[in-house]
């Protein structure tokens, strides 16, 4: 790796219960790529590091915060998607900018939300653009949705609201890849989706605080399972396997990973003592 790579903590749902696993975002020019992170060192997500080089020397702990904490490491193996440390220590950094972003996600007002349909060249996404947007958005008469679920939580003070963007219709955008998606990886599929969309609107972090991409049916986890959803904790990512786009227990909890908000209370892994 030539830069370091922003650590990301990935949730997924699946049939049985929830699975959670590093990622980094690692951006060369000007698209992203998010690498599962593998070989990590001894006591990942909080690493002492030594003070000095003699073992009777104080140790200083790091706690790896998703979304915030950079790593580098010019020697990791990067191949098939995953990058691996080999248990090394990398360099830590913190990413600012995602760190102000994060605070501004979760502030009060509107957050806007691009919505993502998905065609490929043997399925598409089963819901239209505007079933899309009135299971996300409630744009044509659902009243049980993310927009109104959040809205009902914050007293209307958090509101989550299409993107006014002309290229998509009541906040969903329909990508096109030439990829097939049957037994496909999701994560390979997930990254050919985030370029598509980079070509078309440019940096998405900077123009949307959510981007919620509805995966056509037929992708599979890294180990052949199906699933439902994932989310990356302080992002603004979330992917969905088809139908699961529309659940609203599914848009919620994923919604609320992006957040942060999820696993209150478990075992420290931010600085709140929360895993998201």
């Amino acid at each position: 790796m030539s830069s370091p790579c922003v650590a990301l903590l990935k949730v997924t749902g699946t049939t049985n219960g929830s699975e959670e696993i590093w990622t980094c975002k690692y951006k060369d020019s000007k698209y992203s790529k998010i690498f599962t992170l593998t070989g990590l060192p001894i006591g990942w997500p909080s690493i002492a590091l030594m003070k000095g080089n003699k073992p009777n020397h104080t140790h200083d702990a790091i706690m790896i915060i998703s979304g915030t904490t950079t790593i580098f490491d010019p020697s990791a193996d990067i191949q098939n998607g995953h990058l691996n440390l080999n248990g090394r220590i990398p360099t830590f950094g913190k990413d600012e900018s995602n760190q102000r972003r994060r605070r501004l996600r979760r502030a009060v007002g509107n957050r806007s939300t691009l919505a993502v349909r998905v065609i490929a060249t043997d399925a598409s996404t089963t819901s239209s653009e505007d079933e899309i947007s009135d299971a996300i958005f409630g744009t044509f008469g659902d009243s049980v949705n993310v927009k109104s679920r959040y809205d009902a939580c914050s007293f209307g003070k958090f509101r989550i609201t299409p993107t006014s963007d002309v290229r998509t219709a009541n906040g969903v955008y329909s990508v096109r890849i030439n990829n097939v998606v049957t037994n496909a990886n999701y994560d390979s599929i997930r990254d050919i989706v985030l370029d598509e969309l980079v070509e078309e609107f440019g940096d998405l972090a900077s123009q949307f605080d959510f981007v919620m991409i509805c995966l056509p049916p037929g992708t599979i986890r890294w180990d052949g399972t199906s699933w439902h959803s994932f989310a990356y904790v302080n992002s603004y990512i979330s992917v969905y396997n088809d139908v699961w786009c529309n659940y609203v227990s599914a848009q919620m909890r994923e919604i609320g990973t992006n957040l942060g908000l999820a696993s209150s209370g478990k075992e420290g892994s931010t600085e709140n003592g929360d895993r998201r």
